[in-house]
C-alpha cells in the first residue's frame, strides 16, 4: 500500500494547544524577564542574571543597557524574532534575547499538558482534543510496530518553533500506544524521523545523543542556558545557516515538490519563513500535491493574500475550501478522510 508522501509545517499554534506560548504571549513573557525594575527575587529572573554574570565574567552592568532595550522596545515589534532581526548587529541584545527565549520555552514546556515526571507517562486524557493525538490516530492507523519504519519514513517535519513538543510526544506516544521499550523507539526516531527547524530548538532531547541535552521543561544552570543559544538561530542566522546547511534545504525542497500533501498547522506564513523554505518556484509541482492550511485568526482578505502566495510559490492552484479558519485540531476532524495515511 503507497503511504502519501506528507509534508507539515508547524507554527505556533500548533504548540498552543498544548499549552506553548504563541507570539506575543512569549514576546510578553520576555519583557517581564528583560524587566530590570521588577520582580528581583523572581527565580526565572534569577537564573538569567546568573547566566549574564557568567557570560560577562562577573560584569553583568555591560548587558544593563540590551536588557533594558529589550524592555523598552520589544512591545513595538510583532514578536521576539523581529526584534533580534532588527538588533542582528549587537551581540548583547542577540543574547540577551536568546537567553530569555530559552527560559521562557523550558519553563513553558515544563507548564505544558505533554510534561511528564522522569519514569512516567504522559496524560492522554488531558490531550485526547489535540491535534496530538488526532494525528497520532491516523499515524498508527492499521499500522503495527515493525511497519512504524515505513510510515514515519513519508513524513516531514518543518518545525518553525523553538519548542520540541512533535519529538517528545512522538517518543512517549509510541512508547504507550504500542507497548514497547524506549531504546526501540529511540531506534525508530533516530533513523526514521525527518524533522526540520529552521530556527533551531531550546535544547537536544537526552534520547537524542547529540550536544546541548535537555529534558523537555528541563531546569537549566545558568552555563547551560549560555550554552544553549548557540542552539537557537535569529531570522538573519537562520540564513546563514542555510547557507551552511543548502544540501538539507535542498533535500527539503525536493520532499515538497514530491509530496502528495503539504499541511500547514498553525503556521503565520511570514513572509521570511516562506522564504527559507519555500522560495518562488521555478518548477511547478504536480497537480496531485494538495495543500492544507489551518488560518486561524487570520481575515478572510489576508487569506486570499496567502492563496495568491502560495500559488507563485508552488506554481500550482490552490484549493480555497483548503484554507479552514480552524485551529488544528478541528482541521483534523474537518478533514479525516483526506489526512489518513490508508487508503480511503
Amino acid at each position: 500500500m503507497k503511504i502519501p508522501r506528507t509534508v507539515f509545517v508547524i507554527g505556533a499554534g500548533a504548540s498552543k494547544e498544548v499549552g506553548l506560548p504563541i507570539g506575543d504571549e512569549l514576546r510578553n513573557e520576555i519583557i517581564k524577564l528583560m524587566d530590570i525594575n521588577s520582580n528581583p527575587n523572581d527565580d526565572n529572573k534569577f537564573l538569567i542574571n546568573t547566566a549574564i554574570r557568567e557570560k560577562s565574567q562577573q560584569k553583568p552592568e555591560e548587558y544593563m543597557d540590551a536588557r533594558i532595550a529589550i524592555s523598552n522596545g520589544l512591545r513595538l515589534t510583532a514578536s521576539i524574532d523581529n526584534y533580534l532581526n532588527l538588533h542582528r548587529e549587537n551581540p548583547k541584545i542577540v543574547f540577551c534575547g536568546k537567553l530569555a527565549i530559552i527560559n521562557s520555552i523550558l519553563k513553558a514546556e515544563k507548564d505544558s499538558k505533554l510534561f511528564i515526571e522522569k519514569n512516567s507517562r504522559i496524560n492522554m486524557e488531558v490531550i485526547e482534543k489535540t491535534w496530538f493525538t488526532l494525528f497520532f490516530r491516523k499515524f498508527s492507523e492499521e499500522c503495527q510496530f515493525h511497519e512504524l519504519g515505513n510510515r514515519l519514513g513519508a513524513i516531514t517535519f518543518i518545525v518553525f518553533n523553538y519548542d520540541r513538543c512533535i519529538e517528545h510526544f512522538l517518543y512517549h506516544a509510541i512508547q504507550q500506544c504500542y507497548n514497547v521499550k524506549e531504546e526501540q523507539v529511540k531506534e525508530l526516531l533516530h533513523s526514521k524521523l525527518d524533522i526540520y527547524h529552521p530556527y533551531g530548538t531550546v535544547g537536544s532531547h537526552p534520547w537524542l545523543d547529540v550536544e546541548n541535552k535537555i529534558e523537555f521543561g528541563g531546569r537549566a544552570s545558568p552555563q547551560d542556558l549560555v550554552n544553549l543559544t548557540n542552539a537557537i538561530r535569529t531570522f538573519t542566522e537562520s540564513e546563514e545557516t542555510k547557507n551552511h546547511l543548502a544540501h538539507k534545504i535542498d533535500d527539503l525542497k525536493i520532499k515538497i515538490i514530491n509530496s502528495q500533501r503539504i499541511i500547514f498547522l498553525g503556521f503565520s506564513f511570514l513572509k521570511q519563513n516562506m522564504d527559507l523554505i519555500f522560495p518562488i518556484n521555478k518548477q511547478r509541482m504536480s497537480l496531485r500535491t494538495k495543500i492544507f492550511a489551518t488560518t486561524r485568526g487570520i481575515s478572510y482578505y489576508d487569506v486570499e493574500l496567502i492563496r495568491g502566495d502560495l500559488q507563485e510559490r508552488f506554481g500550482t492552484e490552490i484549493n480555497r475550501d483548503r484554507l479552514v479558519n480552524q485551529t488544528c485540531a478541528e482541521s483534523f476532524q474537518e478533514f479525516n478522510r483526506a489526512f489518513s495515511f490508508v487508503s480511503n
